[in-house]
């Protein structure tokens, strides 16, 4: 406990240990009991680094917590001391959390009288010390119907107390646990899972509540997306093969011999897990899944019969990224689907059948977020459809409801408070959890001998990625959410003084890249949808706005002379480079090959690399006004990647060897054309890589934390949300 009649100060705050009081200058700061508790063991142990099975024991000595309480319990806290306390309590990667702030003490005399407990209804200003007692209790009592209000308004009086949606574990395993798919008669869960080696993704059946998981597929390659068949004897799924081509295969629930019904082509996915993508029709005689013909602009929803059969159902209009993740309504006259203009931003459509799953008419928009809604799931009547919503695909996530018969209606939002990724509902509602923290690293770059071991150098609880040095080496641009949302941060290139440029706050920005006289950064973002490309003063300032499209422009680059800007762009269906003036006219296409995307420009201003985001991935060159592609690099992992180029050579972030889990980040030269790992790393790489002008430094980013698990409301229906 901290000395008693202490007042702790860090920042613009003071602690209260004693009263139970954070101030902010004059102002109350309303935290939750569990978050002021949080705190003051941080403070009582500042400078240390806590294990998580320490602040778990502590925070709750006589209870079994789920280490998903503590991280919620951390964002709250940091999220009410505001954007500088993604410093101060700083993540240590695979182990916990440490307070790092300079705290001084003074005596509680200092303290400003009349500061609410933590716990208690903080107003948003310090209240008036001459306010009578009774203006107090007027003032109480209408906050009390104010609350009281909001509570009926988002819980009618209808529902059953929110306490009854509580998820509990059903997967703890080490690794990625996704694509869950419950059996018809929810007694077993099927699900995607890489293993204790984490080395490869196989199906998975187990018993619910718990039980030990059975291995049905052993295939050495990736498999993924399992759906059950109406009768619960049979689960298909999808076999990742190479590249774009894949498998849909069947398999009996409890194993044994495989069926392949159909090859299938996919584009690479944004992510290096596919959300689950395939569903059986009600009748049992097809299987919808994602998939592209040779002549089809972008993936399409087909169906595929056991017999062979094939049909397409649906395809996205020109400039769309794909239709995914279909959902037959029970009685199977509808398909719910998710169409992507881009690779983060998703939308729900509902498509009528007729009997024999014929298009009886044209889709029908069910959401219009402009953000990600994924994964739809039916009610069991039908009458709703259940999907995850977020800012983008990655974090951030909540369960929605929506009536299909009323879209335009308000969508329910279910009271959980966890990273939901994918759903499936039946008797049960199953969710994977996500856990994802990208952090920014730095090495030296060895001049001989063995590959450099990195330092973290930029981290937080939060998403700090895609790192860029400024032309004179004296700034470091990057992507973070410390904030509470994606936006533009500009440091000194020691990773001091963190500023954020951005303030968006909701859509996603990312990618930025220094004009060649340091003064400005271009950047992606997502306002209306689909991604558009934006410029930024790097001394601050509003935003420039530079396209404005129905279709995706990202990975903006600056010319050498800083008179053009090379981007990607999906504005002719695939993703090509193209080239255009700073005012975001006069748009040329460089490349009709693809896809490609994240162009740079060569050292002589004669060449455009860019990555092919493909398994593997590779590096490729393209003289600036069109011509020949040649491959210079590779294999690289697949997506996301990070390259950048230097008058020497390439450096890339490399897949792992051998289905080891080291990689490295390689570096081809020019003069001799070899490449040689020079910076070794044990997590998979994000897409940002740098090197600073003088050559001595290189940074990158990779996923410290990831993983997800399952988790389970038994006997789920929407009345025990609130409906």
């Amino acid at each position: 406990m901290p000395t008693s009649g202490q007042i702790y100060k860090f920042g613009p705050f003071d602690f209260d240990g004693d009263a139970r009081r954070l101030l902010k200058g004059n102002t109350p700061v309303g935290l939750t009991p569990k978050s002021f508790d949080l705190l003051r063991i941080l403070i009582e142990n500042r400078g240390r680094a806590m294990s998580k099975s320490e602040l778990l024991e502590t925070l709750w000595p006589d209870s079994q917590v789920e280490e998903g309480n503590l991280a919620f319990q951390v964002s709250a806290l940091r999220k009410a001391l505001g954007p500088e306390a993604g410093l101060w309590i700083e993540t240590v990667p695979r182990y916990g959390y440490r307070l790092s702030v300079s705290i001084v003490t003074h005596p509680v005399a200092d303290l400003p009288a009349g500061a609410p407990a933590a716990g208690s209804l903080a107003p948003a200003e310090a209240p008036a010390r001459r306010a009578s007692r009774s203006l107090t209790t007027a003032v109480l009592g209408i906050v009390a119907l104010v609350v009281a209000g909001v509570v009926l308004f988002r819980f009618p009086p209808n529902h059953t107390t929110p306490k009854a949606v509580r998820p509990i574990p059903l997967t703890a395993f080490r690794g990625f646990e996704a694509n869950p798919a419950l059996s018809p008669d929810g007694k077993h869960v099927a699900f995607a899972w890489n293993g204790e080696k984490q080395d490869n993704f196989d199906i998975y059946v187990m018993a619910i509540p718990s039980g030990a998981p059975l291995r049905v597929t052993t295939n050495a390659a990736e498999e993924m997306s399992p759906a059950w068949s109406r009768d619960g004897q049979s689960i298909a799924f999808l076999r990742r093969l190479s590249g774009s081509l894949g498998e849909l295969v069947v398999i009996p629930a409890a194993g044994g011999p495989e069926r392949k019904i159909a090859e299938t082509h996919e584009q690479t996915w944004f992510s290096p897990r596919k959300p689950a993508a395939i569903a059986w029709s009600p009748d049992g005689r097809w299987i919808a899944a994602p998939h592209r013909e040779p002549a089809d602009r972008s993936e399409g929803i087909y169906l595929f019969s056991l017999t062979g059969e094939r049909r397409q159902l649906t395809m996205p209009p020109l400039g769309f990224h794909s239709d995914r993740m279909p959902s037959f309504s029970p009685e199977g006259r509808e398909l719910a689907f998710c169409r992507l203009p881009g690779g983060f931003v998703s939308e729900i459509y509902v498509l009528p059948l007729d009997a024999n799953l014929q298009p009886s008419g044209q889709p029908r928009q069910m959401t219009d977020h402009k953000r990600w809604s994924g994964q739809p799931v039916w009610t069991r009547d039908g009458s709703s459809i259940l999907y995850v919503h977020g800012d983008d695909a990655t974090k951030g996530r909540e369960i929605r409801s929506i009536n299909v018969a009323n879209p335009q209606a308000p969508p329910q939002i279910l009271p959980i408070s966890d990273e939901v990724s994918e759903i499936t509902l039946g008797a049960h509602l199953v969710y994977s959890r996500q856990v994802e923290d990208t952090n920014i690293w730095r090495a030296e770059i060895p001049k001989n001998g063995g590959p450099a071991e990195p330092e973290l150098f930029i981290s937080s609880t939060w998403v700090d990625q895609t790192p860029k040095y400024s032309p004179d080496g004296n700034k470091i641009t990057f992507i973070s959410s410390r904030s509470g949302f994606r936006e533009v941060w500009v440091s000194n290139a020691d990773r001091s003084n963190p500023v954020r440029l951005t303030f968006f706050n909701g859509p996603m920005t990312g990618h930025p890249s220094w004009s060649p006289d340091g003064q400005w950064i271009a950047f992606h973002a997502r306002l209306e949808g689909t991604l558009d490309l934006f410029a930024i003063a790097a001394a601050g300032g509003p935003p420039k706005r530079l396209t404005t499209n129905t279709w995706e422009d990202h990975y903006p680059k600056y010319s050498l002379d800083g008179k053009t800007m090379f981007f990607s762009s999906r504005r002719s269906g695939d993703m090509q480079i193209w080239r255009m003036s700073l005012d975001g006219k006069d748009a040329v296409q460089i490349t009709s090959l693809g896809p490609a995307h994240n162009p740079e420009e060569s050292p002589d201003g004669n060449s455009v690399y860019y990555h092919v985001p493909q398994d593997p991935g590779e590096i490729w060159r393209i003289p600036v006004q069109g011509g020949k592609p040649v491959r210079m690099a590779g294999p690289t992992q697949p997506f996301p990647v990070g390259y950048t180029i230097t008058k020497d050579g390439i450096y890339y972030g490399a897949p792992p060897l051998d289905g080891g889990q080291e990689r490295f980040i390689r570096f081809f030269s020019f003069s001799t054309g070899r490449d040689k790992p020079v910076v070794a790393a044990k997590r998979p790489f994000h897409s940002g890589i740098s090197v600073s002008p003088d050559s001595r430094y290189i940074l990158f980013d990779q996923y410290d934390e990831s993983g997800s698990d399952l988790m389970i409301i038994e006997h789920f229906s929407l009345t025990m949300a609130g409906r």
